[in-house]
């Protein structure tokens, strides 16, 4: 009986050391398994952390870019505006006249013409505006001057007139000597002040 006795307290100890066994490699290869996937997984999220990142210094280039492009846009929007309201034009050339000491005697303003592309036959003539005009049109509004004061001024009004803010292009220029007046002179200058529509209302 003893025999048996200790034959089966051996064999039970052989089963429990046989399930230590099994459940610690169970627990040795889960816990590798747990590990091997975290690795995975934090691989994963440093792999999409840097592609985030590079994704975000593109955007911000991007952005950067924008804002360039908006400070040049507003820089030509002064210079090529969308309304065909001169007042901002007419304020601009009170300042130019007093600058050099020239009197704008008359301004007379026609109605806007519709600027031939690029692409169109040369020699061909400007075609009036019809409304509404679509976005992206290039107005000629032909402006006439005239002023008076002394050659030199003459001069140096006409110079600004062209490297002013606002562009446009000097169609003719003549001056007349003020008699009994060696040095002053009246002068007719006529031009195309420039337009490009933002929007069919324009």
């Amino acid at each position: 009986m003893r025999s048996n006795s200790s034959l089966l307290t051996v064999l039970a100890a052989l089963a429990v050391g046989l399930m230590l066994l099994v459940t610690g490699g169970l627990l040795v290869s889960s816990t590798k398994a747990r590990t091997s996937a975290i690795d995975a997984q934090t691989g994963a999220l440093e792999t999409q952390n840097v592609s985030s990142g590079v994704a975000l210094s593109l955007l911000q280039v991007e952005v950067n870019g924008l804002t360039d492009l908006a400070d040049e846009l507003e820089a030509l929007r002064l210079t090529l505006p969308g309304s065909t309201n001169l007042a901002p034009f007419i304020v601009q050339l009170d300042a130019l006249a007093a600058e050099h000491q020239v009197a704008v005697e008359a301004v007379s303003v026609s109605s806007p013409q519709v600027q031939p592309s690029r692409q169109a036959v040369a020699g061909a003539a400007a075609a009036p505006t019809t409304n509404p005009l679509p976005a992206g049109t290039l107005l000629g509004i032909p402006v006439s001057l005239n002023v008076s004061g002394s050659y030199d001024g003459v001069l140096a009004f006409l110079s600004g007139l062209q490297r002013g803010e606002r562009m446009l292009s000097v169609t003719s220029f003549n001056t007349a000597q003020v008699a009994d007046t060696p040095d002053s002179v009246t002068g007719t200058i006529s031009a195309l002040v420039y337009v490009l529509t933002v929007s069919a209302t324009d």
